[in-house]
């Protein structure tokens, strides 16, 4: 089912999305980043405007890339997922992260 927003409704959103305090991340099939809010901004240390376009595995470790190219395909059919993962600031510094992500089919 699609939904159509009003403009209101979309402003709205927006609002809600760049003012969160957790980072919330929009990725596409090919696991790059479509959008990103200013709180994913700060966690990758990165504008958001040099993220969108660059891939997620290039902000993780190697072997949690590994891990994520593995189990995109199941993420995807499965619809959902959580759990944690390391991601590596472009200072070099590694956090780990919890996440929460749900497929837009």
């Amino acid at each position: 089912m699609i939904m159509r927003l009003s403009t209101a409704q979309s402003r709205t959103l927006a609002l809600l999305v760049d003012n969160a305090t957790d980072a919330i991340m929009v990725i596409d099939d090919e696991r790059r980043f479509v959008d990103i809010n200013p709180a994913a901004s700060v966690l990758l240390g990165l504008p958001i405007d040099e993220l969108r376009g660059r891939a997620l595995d290039d902000s993780l470790p190697s072997e949690e890339a590994s891990l994520l190219a593995e189990s995109w395909p199941l993420l995807v059919r499965e619809g959902k997922g959580r759990g944690e993962f390391s991601i590596v600031q472009l200072d070099g510094a590694r956090r780990e992260v919890e996440y929460s992500v749900t497929a837009n089919f």
